[in-house]
């Protein structure tokens, strides 16, 4: 889970520095300016959407397998518990 983290930190620091970022950046101090240079504002909004969804997915599935984990450890202790660890 720590890599995933790491992972998602490196490629967002690597999207800020590169071109991508640089176009972002653009867009949000003068869209007028940025649209008048050549750069597609639509395209470059729907990229940080479908960027920002991928991210958004995966750490969701990332914490719901984590929950779903420590849920399922609950009910055992639980079940075990409560019937005296008769199955």
């Amino acid at each position: 889970m720590l890599f995933l983290l790491l992972l998602t930190i490196l490629v967002s620091f690597a999207l800020y520095k590169s071109r991508i970022g640089r176009t972002w950046k653009a867009i949000k101090l003068n869209l007028q300016l940025a649209e008048t240079l050549g750069i597609n504002s639509y395209l470059y909004a729907l990229l940080a959407f479908v960027i920002s969804a991928f991210f958004a997915g995966l750490e969701g599935a990332i914490v719901i397998n984590v929950f779903m984990t420590i849920v399922h450890y609950i009910h055992e202790r639980l079940w075990l518990k409560l019937n005296w660890g008769k199955v």
